[in-house]
């Protein structure tokens, strides 16, 4: 395995928005899964529920894929697992509360 940057550095945050802290990654197939987390500077707090997908075959990064079923709330600091090829998200935290997803 070999680690390796898919676009230039400062080119990610104009492209891709910026990065996040406290997510969960679950792997589906030929695909992986980012969920949520967060992010903050000297502006303010964000938290996302969005869900981008990374395929392993072609190396595209897909930015808010389209989900079936009840969307959670942003959060952070959470779980996500695949079974049987769904992918259930589970705890973390809402705006600083706890959560019973």
């Amino acid at each position: 395995m070999e680690w390796q940057f898919l676009v230039k550095e400062e080119e990610y945050s104009i492209k891709y928005g910026y990065s996040k802290v406290y997510h969960s990654a679950s792997k589906i197939g030929n695909a992986i899964y980012l969920v949520g987390g967060e992010w903050d500077d000297e502006y303010g707090f964000y938290l996302y529920n969005s869900v981008w997908m990374y395929n392993l075959i072609t190396k595209v990064l897909y930015l808010t894929i389209k989900t079936k079923g009840i969307v959670p709330f942003p959060r952070h600091s959470h779980g996500s697992t695949e079974i049987g090829n769904c992918l259930y998200v589970i705890g973390g935290t809402e705006y600083h509360k706890d959560n019973d997803l």
